[in-house]
């Protein structure tokens, strides 16, 4: 039961609808026993100033942000945190005596999620097609981690300007190319960190001929499980992630960040799980 004593998290962004972060972290509060509540918050960019204001006046703690505030959302922080500031994105907020300070988890997750996979990124080539928010704290992320990054993007001056603010931190770590390059094909890993396939929208933003027998495709959108990209992927020789493994480490990094705890994270994987069995 909610109750004035009840510590506040949300989830800005829009389209929000989709988004399984109140299932993951409220049932990461309910196995804790924690008298905290995450609901989801639709926020236009041009909205994002009133939302915080009242934010920072509410029994809020913490709170996540999507596409497309992830840069945005910037303008409004107290502080940032080394690992956003690098990356230029912020994902993560965390409220302590109403100053807000941003954090990135997303990178970091993903990197555990390849970790999971035993697919180590050090020394490794990847091919990343996006160039806003989640696609710069994973190529920073993977850049610190010891890979190379292939960045292209629907806009030729966001994809240099990434691998521009990447190699200024990491020295030769990012390129930016354009689709049909050659050096296209020569890469271990292949993201889709654009947003196009996600939820009810059945496109691609990769043609059949992009894709390597034995790479690893992977796309950052978790429903549908498997995208168009993953399918394409899969049918060229592929092997295939979803962002599932992304979306509860990026999390689960976001509750550490707020409770200064571990999060318990098959349980957050389970619910996730669970709520995507129910979406199909």
């Amino acid at each position: 039961m909610i109750t004035a004593h009840t510590k506040l998290f949300a989830v800005l962004g829009s389209p929000i609808a989709h988004s399984l972060s109140p299932v993951m972290h409220n049932s990461a509060f309910l196995a804790l026993g924690l008298n905290c509540e995450y609901f989801p918050i639709e926020c236009k960019p041009g909205a994002l100033g009133d939302i915080l204001t009242g934010i920072r006046h509410m029994n809020f703690v913490g709170f996540n942000v999507t596409m497309p505030l992830k840069t945005k959302i910037l303008e409004y922080l107290d502080e940032v945190n080394e690992t956003a500031r690098m990356s230029g994105a912020v994902n993560t907020v965390k409220i302590s005596g109403g100053k807000l300070a941003g954090y990135n988890t997303d990178g970091e997750g993903f990197v555990n999620s390849l970790n999971d996979l035993g697919f180590p990124v050090e020394g490794k080539k990847f091919y990343l097609i996006g160039a806003g928010g989640a696609a710069k704290s994973i190529a920073s992320a993977l850049a610190v981690n010891g890979a190379n990054i292939l960045i292209e993007s629907r806009r030729a001056e966001a994809s240099l300007a990434l691998a521009k603010q990447i190699n200024l931190i990491m020295p030769g770590r990012a390129a930016a190319i354009k689709a049909g390059d050659e050096v296209v094909y020569d890469y271990d890993c292949i993201i889709n960190a654009t947003g196009v396939g996600m939820s009810h929208n059945d496109g691609s933003p990769a043609g059949l001929s992009v894709f390597k027998r034995g790479a690893l495709a992977c796309d950052l959108a978790y429903s549908p499980t498997k995208t168009k990209f993953l399918r394409d992927a899969e049918k060229s020789g592929a092997l295939i992630k979803n962002g599932l493994g992304m979306f509860v480490h990026q999390g689960a990094l976001a509750f550490e960040i707020w409770f200064n705890r571990p999060a318990p994270i098959d349980v957050m994987k389970n619910a996730v799980n669970n709520a995507l069995l129910v979406v199909k």
